[in-house]
């Protein structure tokens, strides 16, 4: 709330250039903020959010309310919570992948370089997939339904590091799995070409996948099968980072935003300017941890 506070109120102040708004006080965010203060602003259209990036945030408060209704089952009843877990992992896979062929959805921006002879049509298509799939709960559940059946299969079986050993056979056949979800999730709609069928199927199924090739890895990880993985994950100089991460989720956008509209020329895309704007927002965001 502070963030959307200063949002809000005093990032108008904050800086001045041809593009800076001439707003004293954010008209979007004097609207609608109390939908950040319930958590439901992943359902309002992302044109009328004022922290539009903060829809992950309303999700994750979503699943956590509603998190009762998996784990109670699971204590209490495992088979019936086992089968409401796969009814709903179904389940949303199914709605990503009507909604995406109903409405003729892309995947997100991974085609963006095939369409830069009319960039604004792509970008209002992704505007479109976002509100319709990709901020909403329905179509993002998998991978929270995947890390409670990790994690009660995890307290079941009172997995201690280094006291479950599974044969090479399947180590191997498990990060086999693991590498071709990652190349479905990544790489597979890498070309120009776009067939509606394949790329409903991949909305409904890569958040599924990647969340399995994560269970996977924190299965090993957890179970001392992958020592080296589990040290490098585990490296104490990623602390500073871990701590930072949350305050620059929050205010990264506002500080990409402000140093776009308070440009006095138009800046080349290159590698040298993209290397320099990251060091800068870098910078603004340790600043802004130490405030």
């Amino acid at each position: 709330m502070i963030v959307l506070g200063f949002n809000t109120t005093l990032f108008a102040y904050t800086g001045s250039g041809i593009l800076w708004p001439t707003y004293v006080t954010n008209p979007v965010c004097q609207k609608d903020w109390w939908w950040h203060l319930l958590y439901i602003n992943n359902f309002e259209e992302s044109a009328q959010e004022c922290l539009g990036w903060c829809w992950s945030l309303a999700a994750d408060m979503q699943f956590y309310i509603i998190s009762p209704l998996f784990m109670v089952p699971l204590i209490r009843w495992p088979r019936l919570g086992y089968a409401l877990i796969l009814a709903c992992i179904i389940g949303s896979c199914t709605v990503s992948f009507l909604l995406t062929y109903q409405y003729n959805l892309i995947d997100g921006f991974s085609r963006l370089e095939f369409h830069l002879h009319d960039p604004q049509t792509y970008i209002n298509k992704f505007c479109e997939y976002f509100d319709v799939v990709y901020s909403k709960p329905y179509a993002r559940i998998n991978p929270y339904l995947v890390a409670i059946l990790l994690a009660y299969y995890l307290h079941k079986k009172s997995f201690n590091t280094g006291t479950r050993r599974n044969n090479a056979v399947s180590l191997w056949c498990g990060w086999i799995a693991t590498a071709i979800c990652m190349w479905h999730c990544f790489f597979s709609l890498y070309k120009e070409e776009e067939i509606l069928v394949v790329t409903a199927v991949y909305n409904g199924t890569k958040h599924l996948l990647f969340s399995f090739s994560l269970a996977w890895v924190i299965y090993l990880c957890l179970t001392g099968q992958s020592e080296f993985l589990n040290k490098c994950l585990s490296w104490k100089y990623f602390l500073p980072l871990s701590r930072l991460s949350y305050c620059a989720f929050l205010i990264h956008p506002i500080i990409m935003i402000r140093l776009h509209l308070e440009a006095q020329d138009m800046m080349d895309l290159s590698y040298t300017s993209m290397v320099c704007a990251s060091f800068s927002s870098l910078y603004h965001i340790v600043l802004f941890y130490n405030l």
